[in-house]
């Protein structure tokens, strides 16, 4: 794996795309698996995984707010945004408060049709899969490049044609942009006033919300904890290799004084009081002859080499490192004690609370975005924290 702190050094590496054309791309890390890395580091960790769901069920909120009834509209109530993958506002919410609490970013595909007006408007949306957007190099004249969309793991197909590479256009509310956009997809030029045909081939346009703007791609929450969520994952595997492994259960059985044929028996015997499962957990050694008739067998367990105490001071250091930078999750709305619920009056209200104002920044650059590709929608939080107004005297 990757060192991360080389990321902030080579953000912005550019190399060509492919074999055709000149378009260079940002790689996003210095392998461009960046995202890839940080994925499965998440996905290893107990820890990083249990906050990173957490927080985006916190980013994501209780649902979008009606504000002539300051109700959560249910799931019924809102339209479609997407009719061909039957998402609604909420489902897209959902999933960049997924990538934002992993990646720190979170691509949006934006698509255009023709409102009930006769006009371009934005009609649907859809969240990109983090890991396979690419960003093309701006022109001389610092305009935005091309999205470009695969995945990055096949580096067999890493040099492969530009051509043969899917991409979108960068977002852009001009219509003016739009028109050109939909008009060179379709093969034609000129004027044009009925883009209802011409649509139809329209690719779409991305927009790439960054909550590290100061670098290229998005600096991941659990960047700086890297090394956290893999030591947790490989002191977990040192605990199942220890107890698959070690000298957990394994048993030794030494005979003495037995001849070929009961050296036989013995092992059968002892196979058959196992079975096939645990037969690799017993050892038997044949002494030489002389041994006392009345110990002829001899039994011995070995003590298991696995210290339950060993990593408990590390354990703790790593659980604080990355629930801290999960917005600082507070321990026991991740890991809940027996008596947590009992010891003080409204304490778990209060972490909610605490959690929910901790998170409110993400929730509203997400709601800032979703305003600006053209799907305003207001956010409730999870917990709403209540004003209290003093009585005027």
């Amino acid at each position: 794996m990757g060192l991360r702190a080389s990321l902030i050094e080579i953000y912005r590496r550019i190399m060509p795309l492919g074999k055709e054309g000149a378009d260079f791309i940002y790689l996003n890390g210095e392998n461009n698996l960046y995202p890839y890395e940080i994925e499965g580091v998440i996905s290893n960790s107990p820890t990083a995984y249990r906050a990173s769901l957490l927080n985006a069920k916190f980013i994501a909120g209780a649902g979008v707010l009606n504000e002539e009834t300051d109700k959560v509209y249910t799931y019924k109530e809102l339209p479609f945004v997407n009719k061909k993958k039957a998402y609604k506002i909420t489902d897209i919410i959902n999933m960049s408060a997924e990538d934002l609490s992993t990646q720190g970013g979170s691509w949006f595909h934006v698509g255009w049709g023709i409102g009930e007006d006769g006009l371009l408007k934005q009609t649907h949306i859809d969240v990109l899969p983090y890991c396979r957007p690419r960003k093309a190099k701006e022109d001389d004249d610092k305009n935005l490049g091309k999205i470009y969309f695969k995945d990055w793991r096949d580096k067999a197909k890493f040099g492969q044609k530009k051509s043969q590479v899917k991409w979108f256009y960068p977002y852009s509310p001009d219509l003016n942009v739009v028109k050109t956009q939909i008009k060179a997809d379709a093969g034609l030029s000129g004027d044009l006033e009925d883009f209802t045909e011409a649509i139809k081939k329209y690719r779409g346009q991305v927009f790439y919300l960054n909550l590290t703007p100061r670098f290229e791609y998005a600096l991941s929450p659990f960047d700086s904890v890297y090394n956290d969520c893999d030591t947790e994952y490989r002191m977990g595997l040192y605990t199942n290799k220890e107890t698959r492994e070690g000298f957990m259960g394994k048993v030794i059985v030494v005979t003495s004084g037995l001849d070929e044929q009961q050296e036989k028996n013995v092992n059968a015997d002892i196979g058959e009081w196992l079975g096939s499962e645990d037969a690799g957990n017993i050892q038997i050694f044949n002494a030489e002859a002389g041994a006392d008739p009345t110990k002829v067998v001899f039994l011995q367990q070995l003590k298991p080499q696995l210290d339950d105490d060993r990593f408990v001071n590390t354990d703790k250091r790593i659980k604080r490192h990355i629930l801290g930078v999960a917005d600082n999750i507070p321990e026991p709305m991740i890991y809940a004690s027996d008596g947590m619920f009992g010891t003080t009056e409204g304490a778990f209200e209060q972490y909610k609370l605490f959690y929910s104002e901790q998170t409110e920044p993400k929730r509203e650059k997400l709601q800032e975005t979703l305003a600006y590709l053209g799907f305003p929608v207001i956010i409730e939080p999870i917990v709403r924290k209540v004003t209290v107004q003093t009585p005027t005297p």
